[in-house]
């Protein structure tokens, strides 16, 4: 249903007016049909999903994770009883083993209720998904995992660079060499490596940088941010070079509405086009006579491709568009008026689609 408002939103609205500054994704247009808005401007209500702030993260989007410390070494909460009748609080390998109590002490059963370890340690943790810390007697081991599933003790020098401060390596190589330094530079890849020499996310990037985890407002041991066609990636390592992987910003979205006021991320390429091209749609007619007004909808998009343009659009009809150049030139802002409708098709798709990046629909 949401996929099929998408397609007649983003085709059936569309005009011929649209001026050139927004015409960064070019509009199908179907010319037999009758142009029309699909969203009624009595029909207009403030996104409900916005009012839950707590919901709203730029960490909302994830698309992969490697391996969740957090969560594995979380207890369950309630007591699981296995096959043997090992009651246990703990599982690990997404079900395979499972931690029961002893004596005060714990060991390891699989889902088979076959005992891997014994129940005489004080600690078990999985920090990897190949290594478990274990502590016996006040001292600590660690253990990794065979073939046939059993726990195998290794030495300190096999895994000494998993408590290393070593942070993953940027590196870049040339998928295919080409013919000429064009093909050379749209075949670079970057990557990044763990100490031990594996690709993260098994792929390589147009490019990848180190961020701040205090801009990004994440605790982490340290967060990357990658691009590969037009797509944005965030990459956040724990202590233990576990990494979970989100698509990043694209821009942000302001609603005010009847007194309610909220706000969110952008975070899905797919969005942000379908948002560029609604907006490159409608039918414009510059005007400077036409004046803010309090109900309004801000779209500020942070993406290269788009030249950070901002829209400003009400529900009187003021629709405001500036565009910032990658090359440093002043800002161009032109005042525009349009249909009531426009406004309603906007937070239609706030409402529809932007939603389902919180709400997980």
């Amino acid at each position: 249903m949401i996929s099929a408002l998408v397609v007649c939103m983003t085709t059936c609205s569309c005009e011929n007016g649209s001026p050139d500054s927004i015409g960064v994704v070019t509009p199908f247009h179907n010319e037999e049909s009758e142009i029309h808005y699909i969203t009624s401007t009595d029909k207009i209500i403030f996104p409900q999903f916005l009012e839950n702030k707590d919901d709203i993260s730029l960490f909302s989007r994830l698309l992969y994770t490697n391996f969740d410390y957090d969560l594995t070494n979380k207890p369950l909460g309630e007591t699981l009883t296995v096959e043997g009748g090992y009651k246990c609080d703990m599982k690990f390998s997404n079900g395979k083993f499972f931690r029961f109590a002893y004596n005060k002490n714990y060991g390891i059963v699989d889902d088979k209720g076959n005992v891997k370890l014994q129940g005489v340690y004080s600690s078990i943790k999985q920090l990897r998904p190949d290594l478990f810390e274990l502590i016996y007697n006040g001292s600590k081991t660690y253990a990794t995992v065979d073939a046939d599933n059993n726990f195998v003790f290794v030495e300190d020098d096999s895994f000494k660079w998993v408590f290393g401060k070593t942070k993953p390596e940027i590196t870049q190589s040339v998928t295919n060499s080409g013919d000429n330094i064009a093909d050379v530079h749209d075949a670079m890849k970057s990557y990044l490596k763990t100490p031990d020499g594996k690709i993260v996310y098994d792929r390589g990037f147009d490019s990848v940088v180190e961020s701040s985890k205090k801009t990004l407002g994440i605790e982490c041991e340290s967060v990357f941010t990658a691009h590969s066609g037009g797509v944005c990636y965030v990459i956040v390592f724990d202590k233990f070079y576990n990494y979970k992987v989100y698509e990043g910003s694209y821009g942000n979205v302001q609603v005010q509405l009847s007194e309610k006021n909220g706000s969110c991320y952008i975070l899905s390429n797919d969005h942000l086009l379908q948002i560029v091209n609604l907006f490159s749609c409608f039918d414009y007619e510059e005007s400077k006579a036409m004046k803010p007004i309090d109900n309004f909808v801000s779209v500020e998009l942070n993406s290269a491709k788009n030249n950070n343009t901002k829209y400003y659009i009400c529900d009187n009809g003021y629709c405001e568009i500036t565009s910032v150049s990658e090359t440093g030139e002043a800002p161009v802002k032109t005042v525009y008026n349009v249909s009531k409708e426009c406004f309603a098709d906007v937070l239609e798709w706030i409402n529809l689609v932007l939603s389902t990046e919180y709400t997980g629909v």
